[in-house]
């Protein structure tokens, strides 16, 4: 997989991404100096995708962290972090 220009690639919202983000329109088209990539989710991930290319691989979506463990550096909604302060209520990943 590589980075790189994906201008001229227009992405499709799909239901869970319409119904997520009512307010947006159900296709985005790329412009000159967009960069990204398209992926394929392995299966069992917990992704959800919101965004495909014509080709289907998938350009947005939304993690969802496991609840059973934490990423370092990372705190539970509302409790104390080291520093005295709380953490994010959420956090979206792309």
């Amino acid at each position: 997989m590589s980075s790189g220009s994906i201008a001229g690639t227009t992405g499709t919202l799909n239901a869970a991404g319409l119904a997520a983000l009512p307010a947006l329109k159900d296709r985005f088209p790329s412009t000159v100096g967009t960069l990204g990539y398209g992926a394929t989710v392995n299966t069992g991930a917990p992704f959800t995708p919101w965004l495909t290319s014509s080709t289907g691989t998938v350009l947005a979506g939304v993690y969802q962290h496991p609840t059973a463990t934490r990423s370092p550096g990372r705190f539970p909604p509302n409790k104390k972090t080291p520093l005295g302060k709380k953490g994010p209520p959420f956090t979206l990943e792309f």
